[in-house]
This record gives structure tokens, C-alpha cells and sequence, in this order.
């Protein structure tokens, strides 16, 4: 078995490299600079780095298309796989990755429920009006 020549290194993470001139510079585009040039017609101010990002942004938000349906919740569907895939594990297997640091033994499905909930019980920053 070969193993792919990979000369094209990132000069700004260390041992990442890529076979092709063009992958590294893709690579710089979206890690490192954060280019985003795929405008979404619909919402003024969001754009994505790909093409495909554009698409299924437009395809869930803006055409409500659901192809991906959760087997245990009659009529739930999602737009995304890994979308339906979290829902899986928060909902059904109540996995909870997201560990509070301060707290033993609480933790949270969602890292933006464990990120609020340092926000609130440890740092006291009081919740906007709307609960967001």
C-alpha cells in the first residue's frame, strides 16, 4: 500500500500537511481566514465558506425540507443527519457530554446549555428578557 505524498504543509498548524498546493490553500481559506464568499439571497449578513453549506442552509431554513426523521418521535424530522443524530442521543439516550467544571455530576446534551449554565449559576450574568 502507498501512502499519499503530502508536501503542501499548513504553515500555521504544526504537522498538518496536504497533497496538493490547491487542498492547503483551501485548507488556509476556510480554517485561518475564515473566507466566506457563498451569500445566503435570503438572509442579509450570512454567508458560509462552501457551496454545499450555502445549499443545505437554503434547503433546512428556507425550504423546510426535512428528509431526515427521527424513528421514535411520530412526525419529527430534521434537515440534517447529524442534526437528527444529536436529537438521537440527547433525547433518546440522554447522553451528556458537556460536563460543567464547577458542578459534580452535572451535565448537559447541548453545549450552549452548559455554556448558559455557567453564564448563570457561576458567573451570575443575569438571562436577557426572551430566556436567550
Amino acid at each position: 500500500m502507498h501512502e499519499k505524498r503530502r508536501d503542501h504543509a499548513c504553515p500555521y498548524c504544526p504537522g498538518v500537511a496536504f497533497g496538493t498546493k490547491s487542498t492547503l490553500t483551501t485548507h488556509i481559506d476556510l480554517v485561518h481566514l475564515k473566507l466566506r464568499e457563498h451569500a445566503c439571497p435570503y438572509c442579509p449578513g450570512v454567508a458560509y465558506q462552501t457551496k454545499q453549506h450555502l445549499k443545505t442552509h437554503i434547503e433546512t431554513v428556507h425550504e423546510k425540507r426535512r428528509d431526515h426523521a427521527c424513528r421514535y418521535c411520530p412526525g419529527i424530522a430534521f434537515g440534517e443527519k447529524g442534526t437528527l443524530k444529536k436529537h438521537i442521543d440527547v433525547v433518546h439516550l440522554k447522553l451528556r457530554d458537556h460536563a460543567c467544571p464547577y458542578c459534580p455530576g452535572v451535565a448537559f446534551g447541548h453545549k450552549s446549555n452548559l455554556t448558559a449554565h455557567i453564564d448563570v449559576v457561576h458567573l451570575k450574568i443575569p438571562r436577557r428578557c426572551g430566556g436567550k
